[in-house]
């Protein structure tokens, strides 16, 4: 049996930089898809330009091992020591057959992400970081001699940041046609908010680890980490090439609801984010400018957001102007903006949320938009029996169930959501109920679900009801078709 694979969304911004020298020896490289993504930086070393050729042929090694096991046939563990090791014998083997680069090599940190499973592997001093809730673990061991002394004993972690033999590495890609290849044996479960980063030691030789943590609790989006990464590495004289890589880790993508959100502020968009898919919904985002294009699409999510806090009139527009496409004519609209009345809402056929209620009232407004929308199966249930089977089945095919055990709990929620159709679930005496919800839903039509009700459809009839169907693929099949579902 083929194991499932859990989708997830992984945000991903790597950048190098050349720091104070004048030619840049490092390497990185990130592939991302829909279930696993790759990250990988490589510092090259042998000057004349073969530090730089070293760390490009393992970058390009590592992608070709990624794209031939498309299908991770290969275990997290076996990928990256086979990877790595390949990326090895193409330097060792280039440095042979060119003898101006011979010796060339380069370290190698790689970073495996599978659904929720990060795995790490790494050849030299190149480092991974995992940064979870404004703390920083290291996920490497720099392959040094300075962390050997400080493995020894000799020497402490602080004293090792300044030592003079600092930079002396005991392992690197290309010395031979063969690696030791370090690969973490203990798989990381990551969570939603958690990320990873990887770099080069330009930036571990100046910048702290903690650091390092204090800028992504800051700051967040990983481009603007990896852009004031580099500038501090360069503002405390870059004295060497520096390359990061930041990866969020936003969470599984569900399988539930889908919801478009539009929002062109990037700190309300994570909110959005975290929060929905939570709740158990999938989230597509998008920006204000792109939306009207971007949401020309086959299969259309189950609600719009619309974030526009402090000018309605752009929400209403975009609103106007998105319903009018064919694949979202049905499609509910939440507007979340303290600018938008609920009239003026209400006339371009969406709801509104305020702004200042997104904290509080999010997840109950975006459920309210869609069962609003949803058609509307109300069951009146006097014998307390009916089963979850229909209202699985009903949900499947987008209706939403509301079941009540009184009639004035049913005549309750009607008067702000009229139903499309009524179930009554009783045996005897049906002639009063079905009477009583007539009176009150005229035009509603009403079905007798429970076996042994009445004994025909034309009895159903008699009592005042419109079907009898006590067989729950039957109702289900009814409702479908008379909501045009």
């Amino acid at each position: 049996m083929t194991a499932k694979r859990i989708k997830a969304r992984v945000t991903t911004v790597g950048m190098t930089d050349p720091g104070s020298r004048n030619h840049n020896e490092d390497g990185f490289l990130t592939i991302t898809g829909t279930w696993q993504h790759l990250l990988a930086v490589c510092d090259g070393m042998g000057g004349h330009a073969a530090g730089e050729v070293a760390s490009s042929l393992a970058v390009e090694t590592l992608k070709e091992h990624f794209l031939q096991d498309h299908d991770a046939s290969l275990g997290a563990g076996p990928f990256l020591s086979q990877a790595i090791s390949g990326a090895n014998y193409a330097i060792y083997e280039d440095g042979r057959a060119n003898p101006d680069r011979q010796g060339m090599g380069s370290t190698c940190v790689v970073a495996l992400i599978r659904g929720a499973k990060l795995s790490v592997g790494h050849v030299g001093d190149s480092r991974a970081y995992l940064v979870r809730s404004g703390g920083i673990r290291q996920l490497t061991r720099d392959h040094s001699f300075v962390e050997e002394m400080v493995k020894a004993g000799m020497i402490t972690p602080h004293e090792a940041h300044t030592n003079p033999q600092r930079n002396v590495i005991l392992q690197s890609l290309g010395r031979g046609d063969g690696v030791n290849v370090d690969v973490s044996e203990d798989t990381v479960a990551l969570r939603t908010g958690d990320y990873v980063v990887l770099c080069s030691d330009g930036l571990t030789a100046v910048v702290a680890d903690q650091e390092i943590a204090e800028t992504i609790e800051r700051l967040g989006e990983p481009r603007l980490v990896v852009e004031e990464l580099i500038d501090l590495t360069n503002r405390r004289g870059g004295p060497d090439n520096v390359t990061v890589i930041c990866s969020r880790f936003d969470g599984e993508i569900t399988e539930g609801p889908s919801i478009a959100v539009i929002c062109d502020d990037s700190s309300s968009a994570d909110l959005y984010r975290l929060v929905l898919q939570r709740a158990g919904f999938s989230i597509e985002l998008y920006s204000t400018l792109s939306a009207a294009l971007d949401l020309q699409v086959t299969q259309p999510p189950r609600l719009v957001i619309i974030d526009h806090p402090d000018d309605g009139q752009p929400a209403l527009d975009l609103c106007q102007s998105l319903r009018r496409e064919g694949t979202l004519k049905k499609v509910p609209f939440l507007l979340v903006s303290n600018a938008v009345s609920p009239r003026e809402a209400r006339a371009v056929g969406a709801a509104v949320l305020p702004s200042s209620k997104l904290l509080t009232d999010l997840v109950p407004a975006v459920q309210g938009a869609i069962e609003a929308a949803m058609p509307r199966v109300y069951a009146l249930d006097l014998l307390g029996t009916l089963d979850h089977e229909l209202s699985e089945a009903l949900s499947q095919d987008g209706c939403a169930l509301f079941v009540a055990r009184t009639l004035s709990d049913l005549l309750q929620r009607a008067q702000s959501l009229p139903p499309h159709l009524l179930l009554l679930h009783a045996l005897d005496d049906v002639e009063l109920p079905c009477a009583q919800l007539r009176e009150h839903l005229l035009a509603c039509p009403i079905v007798l679900t429970a076996e042994g009700a009445v004994a025909n459809p034309r009895e159903a009839y008699a009592v005042g009801a419109d079907y009898y169907l006590p067989r729950t693929r039957d109702v289900a099949a009814l409702a479908k078709m008379l909501l045009n579902k």
